[in-house]
């Protein structure tokens, strides 16, 4: 697994969470070796992220707020929380069906939870709505994704 010199911050202004930036190695010492990719063993605490309960009280307020439900399984995602991520894309999805970025991220989630013919529907439908939208860069990560299921 390929590793890369890592140095925690501090972001107050923006989530007030700790963000991983890379260090670069020229003039720098090196602080951590970690592994790019988290292991089994390496799990948030569950709600950990911020932004989920506002996101959750936006919610309660007004439920069709797409942007919200995009938001909310992102931030599951990144608690890896890809179970409650997926639930969260899937009623963005059912909200504005034509949310491009929102398919990416629920084939994300679907992969990660081992749900590859639901992953690859999603893909499919992911790349039909992101090359009616115009969306290249989404369109290219859902083939990409939609490849690699084998």
């Amino acid at each position: 697994m390929p590793c890369a010199s890592l140095v925690t911050l501090y972001n107050f202004e923006h989530r007030n969470t700790p963000k991983l930036h890379r260090q670069s190695r020229v003039g720098h010492s090196r602080v951590a070796q970690l592994p790019l990719q988290p292991s089994a063993s390496v799990r948030r605490s569950p709600m950990s992220n911020p932004r989920i309960e506002p996101l959750k009280k936006v919610l309660a307020i007004e439920p069709t707020d797409d942007v919200a439900w995009f938001g909310l399984g992102k931030a599951y995602m990144e608690d890896l929380n890809f179970e409650e991520a997926a639930k969260a894309l899937e009623s963005c999805l059912a909200v504005k069906p034509t949310y491009s970025a929102a398919y990416y991220a629920l084939a994300q989630s679907l992969q990660k939870l081992g749900r590859i013919e639901r992953c690859r529907q999603v893909c499919e439908q992911g790349i039909a709505v992101s090359t009616k939208n115009g969306d290249a860069m989404v369109t290219k990560n859902l083939e990409s994704l939609k490849q690699n299921l084998g």
